[in-house]
């Protein structure tokens, strides 16, 4: 989905959205501790269809934080990407950028937080309607947001996905279970009912090379459209990689195919090689040294 700039009136509304988050982190009260990245930091993922090497994910930090996410084509040729702002330590803002390297800062993606430091709220824009479909302009916009609410030990209990217009509208909820550090189930709730998204999820004992901080992958892991255009094309790897979690799942959201990792001598993933339909699919990743 390309994007071109929005009014400068839209480009207000984000910026207004962001001040009042800024507004409400103030005098924090037992405030948590900024979420660690991991230790040993990942610098490239191939993601590979049977011995094709097709993609190419370019894993950029800076000195303390994830910088950027650049996906690359088999050949080469960029296929676009997210870029990461901070203020502090915690994530401030994520935006994509397309094939030509153009950022849509206007369709960006603001994180609040709450008294303690936890993740509160994140607003972002979604284009709604369609100026001239042959250069993808669009002038209208629906403005979104995800709300967090946590149990008593600090993980996430539930994430509201709502559009803001005229009225609140709420469009699905979702409702999280733990074991330990990883998550084990995830229920949605919508008009239309409830339906399980992921049930008695397994995970092996060796430390997640994406264990980035909430809200990274978003609510990407679930089947909800309207946020494709948010992060851009880093969601491919991103929204199976259950982000939040502390180690690797060694099953499949879908619940069918096979699952198979292998590790280096410290103890970290070096592949995921995915197998179902008769089709194989691995993921390989290299660590800054």
């Amino acid at each position: 989905m390309k994007v071109k700039h929005l009014m400068p009136l839209i480009t207000l509304v984000a910026a207004t959205a962001f001040v009042s988050c800024k507004q409400e982190d103030i005098n924090p009260i037992e405030e948590m501790p900024p979420a660690q990245w991991p230790k040993k930091r990942v610098s490239r993922i191939v993601f590979s269809i049977g011995t094709f090497d097709y993609l190419t994910y370019h894993i950029e930090w800076s000195k303390q934080h994830l910088e950027a996410i650049r996906c690359t084509y088999y050949d080469g040729t960029l296929m676009g990407g997210t870029t990461f702002e901070y203020d502090g330590d915690r994530l401030s803002r994520v935006f994509p950028f397309d094939s030509e390297g153009q950022s849509y800062v206007d369709g960006a993606m603001s994180y609040c937080y709450d008294a303690r430091g936890r993740l509160e709220r994140q607003f972002f824009l979604i284009p709604a309607q369609q100026k001239e479909q042959s250069r993808g302009e669009y002038y209208d916009v629906v403005r979104c947001e995800l709300t967090y609410t946590y149990f008593d030990n600090g993980k996430v209990a539930e994430v509201v996905l709502s559009q803001i217009a005229n009225t609140d509208t709420t469009i699905s909820s979702f409702h999280f279970a733990w074991n330990g550090d990883n998550v084990s189930s995830i229920t949605r709730s919508s008009s239309d009912g409830s339906t399980s998204v992921v049930d008695n999820m397994q995970y092996d004992n060796h430390p997640n090379p994406l264990q980035f901080p909430m809200g990274v992958e978003t609510m990407a892991v679930m089947p909800v459209e309207m946020l494709e255009g948010v992060l851009g094309y880093s969601v491919t790897f991103l929204s199976g990689a259950f982000c939040w979690c502390a180690n690797n799942a060694t099953d499949l959201i879908s619940g069918t195919g096979h699952c198979s990792l292998q590790y280096d001598d410290e103890g970290c993933l070096i592949s995921k090689t995915i197998t179902s339909g008769g089709q194989s699919s691995t993921y390989t990743f290299t660590y800054q040294p």
